[in-house]
C-alpha cells in the first residue's frame, strides 16, 4: 500500500476542493439560469396578458364607436325625435 507524505496530501485534498469548488460553481450557475429562465417566462406571460387585454379593449371601443354614415335626404324633427328615443 502507497503511502503519501504530508505534502502529497496536501496537494491532493487543494485538487479535491478545486474539483468540489468547480463543480458547485457549475450548479450556482445552472440554478441561477434557471431562475433567470422562470422570471422571463413570467415576464413574458404578464406582458401577453397585458398586450391581449389591451387589444381586447381596443376591440370593443371600436363595436361601440360611431359610425359615419351620409345623410342623403332631411328628415323633419318630429322623425329626428323618433330615432333618437329609439336609440
Amino acid at each position: 500500500m502507497a503511502y503519501f507524505s504530508p505534502e502529497q496530501w496536501v496537494a491532493l485534498s487543494v485538487i479535491g476542493a478545486i474539483g468540489i469548488i468547480g463543480i458547485l460553481s457549475v450548479l450556482a450557475s445552472q440554478f441561477r439560469q434557471d431562475r433567470e429562465l422562470l422570471d422571463l417566462r413570467e415576464r413574458a406571460g404578464a406582458l401577453r396578458r397585458g398586450y391581449n387585454a389591451r387589444i381586447e379593449a381596443m376591440r370593443a371601443r371600436e363595436i361601440d364607436a360611431p359610425v359615419e354614415v351620409d345623410v342623403v335626404g332631411e328628415i323633419g324633427p318630429e322623425t329626428a325625435a323618433q330615432l333618437r328615443e329609439a336609440a
